[in-house]
């Protein structure tokens, strides 16, 4: 509710107030001063100024040390001399704004349906066409075309960058994908942040700031990017995929990677294109969340076995729709599909009401 809500913010009045407690000596004007500096964005705190921040939120998490963390870390960003940044206002300081996440629960509930029925009516559109949906279908759904390849000068920075063995380690997928892990551990990998970029040399550039991002929060970190060595593609197929960027990452700091993104995205003007065809999109943007059943984690992709999904209900609703008395392409039609497909879903550990994601029970 909106009280709750209004705890997990960090305002200015609220960092105001906490500044004239530790401060007495200081009038207003001066705390007035020192709040607009620190909540502009560009001054550092350091020390004690940290501390009484940090015990203040502390404060507001209820005693919750591992919620506080959270707030702290979506609202102060850490230089690598251990000084901090405030960072929670970014969205007024670049248009459009967005708003920032605290957790797994509040990113799942403004997630957009990935299965409305435009994206029916196109499913059922691709079936009637071919006998089958295929994997390569599905992570080409939303592609305009290739993808510009980076300029040399950029790709020599990214391979300059993640090609340290002291700071990072990376393996290639099959000639497509470059993973790069951080040397810090980043927990489990069961949720995936999905970005497609127009433009390799926004992805690269997106790519290094990220691990920057990270590594000044001390956060763990892995993802994966496509391969694009000498101006080309290392497999044309990447360049058509709708996905330049996947970032693995547990569901306990999805929250925190989707503010780090954000603060990219917004800072350098990136246009982030639509997200794989069945992914859900973060509160109307086009970042795109998908997670992995966990008994399927390692064997199977989040396409593949949604694909699955979609050919066995596919199947089911062309044998039975009509003894429903249901009309092939209507409302009802498409409302059928829907359902059958979470009815599948069930047997891979798919969320029922949501096919990007993972049952829970």
């Amino acid at each position: 509710d909106a009280e709750v809500e209004a705890k997990r913010k960090v305002s200015q009045t609220d960092i105001a107030d906490v500044y004239r407690e530790n401060y007495p000596g200081k009038t207003d004007a001066d705390i007035k001063t020192r709040i607009s500096q620190v909540f502009s964005g560009d001054t550092a705190i350091t020390g004690h100024e940290v501390k009484i921040i940090q015990d203040y939120i502390y404060k507001l998490a209820d005693g919750n040390a591992d919620n506080a963390r959270n707030m702290f870390n979506n609202n102060f960003v850490r230089n690598r001399d251990g000084s901090y940044y405030y960072a929670g206002n970014m969205a007024e300081k670049f248009q459009g704004g967005y708003r920032h996440f605290y957790s797994f629960d509040e990113i799942v509930r403004n997630l957009d349906n990935p299965l409305d029925t435009g994206k029916i009516e196109r499913l059922v559109s691709l079936y009637d066409r071919k006998i089958k949906v295929i994997y390569d279908d599905l992570v080409t759904m939303n592609s305009k075309g290739i993808k510009k390849v980076p300029t040399i000068q950029v790709e020599k920075q990214f391979y300059d960058k993640f090609y340290d063995s002291s700071k990072y380690s990376t393996f290639r997928q099959g000639g497509s994908f470059l993973h790069i892990y951080s040397n810090k551990p980043f927990g489990d990998i069961s949720t995936r942040i999905y970005l497609n970029m127009g433009d390799y040399s926004d992805t690269y550039r997106f790519a290094m700031q990220f691990a920057d991002a990270c590594d000044s929060q001390e956060m763990g970190y892995y993802f994966k990017t496509g391969i694009c060595e000498n101006g080309k593609f290392a497999r044309p197929f990447t360049g058509v995929r709708d996905e330049a960027i996947v970032i693995y990452c547990s569901k306990e700091n999805v929250g925190i990677y989707t503010n780090i993104v954000n603060d990219i995205v917004k800072r350098n003007g990136i246009t982030l294109d639509e997200p794989p065809f069945l992914t859900g999109k973060i509160d109307g943007t086009n970042i795109g969340i998908g997670a992995e059943p966990t008994r399927f984690s390692g064997k199977e992709s989040f396409n593949s076995v949604r694909q699955k999904i979609l050919n066995q209900s596919y199947d089911y609703v062309e044998k039975n729709y009509q003894r429903h008395g249901i009309v092939k392409n209507s409302p009802q039609y498409y409302d059928y599909f829907r359902y059958i497909i979470s009815e599948y879903g069930k047997d891979w550990g798919i969320d029922p009401d949501n096919i990007c994601l993972e049952r829970t029970t």
